[in-house]
């Protein structure tokens, strides 16, 4: 067994595990890594990009690639196609990389960009940001400072959202605070903190 063949091997078991985890986990973990800096951990290794409606479509094309899920595909389908290639022994190493590699992006990219379609058409559908966004709760998950926009999650809907966020005077709100939304902007939320009597 030469140095490629397992190469190709690790990743098919390695990749085909992953995504058999993600389907049987009922957890969604997906690091949603957006055009505004959004940050976001669920763990069916669905680090997902969501682009929004501002990103044109040469930045769609590339975005998928930031995606976990995008190099679990790629990681498991250029394994099977170079195992697969490598024991039918018919073309040379270079060529087996090449069609590895190719079949690997193209079924990452191809997965991600379905999966945040659908996801985006969901949540298009069901939520208003102007409406449904404001005096709802959430907590930080990246830093916000008073000249630096950090990063809250929302629950709205069922669905959790990540956006950008302010807040207004000289307040620092560090990573697990509970915050209520003021205002919405631009795809940017206006933050402040709960009370504790809000929090309770």
């Amino acid at each position: 067994m030469d140095t490629m063949f397992s190469i190709y091997v690790g990743c098919l078991i390695l990749g085909g595990g992953l995504i058999l985890i993600s389907f049987f986990s009922d957890t969604d973990h997906d690091a949603d890594v957006d055009v505004d800096v959004d940050v976001d951990f669920d763990i069916d290794a669905d680090h997902d990009v969501d682009v929004p409606q501002s990103v044109d479509v040469g930045d769609a094309l590339w975005l998928p690639i930031l995606s976990l899920r995008f190099w679990i595909f790629f990681t498991a389908f250029f394994g099977l196609t170079g195992t697969m290639l490598h024991l039918l022994d018919q073309m040379s190493w270079k060529g087996t990389l090449g069609v590895s590699v190719g079949m690997g992006v193209g079924s990452g990219w191809l997965v991600s960009w379905i999966v945040r379609r659908l996801r985006s058409d969901k949540v298009d559908s069901n939520i208003d940001p102007e409406r449904d966004y404001v005096g709802t709760t959430g907590q930080v998950i990246l830093s916000i400072e008073p000249e630096s926009p950090g990063s809250v999650r929302l629950n709205v809907k069922g669905v959790d959202i990540d956006l950008t966020a302010i807040t207004e005077g000289a307040v620092t709100l560090s990573p697990g605070t509970q915050v209520k939304v003021q205002r919405y902007s631009q795809s940017t939320v206006c933050v402040v903190p709960l009370s504790e009597k809000e929090a309770a």
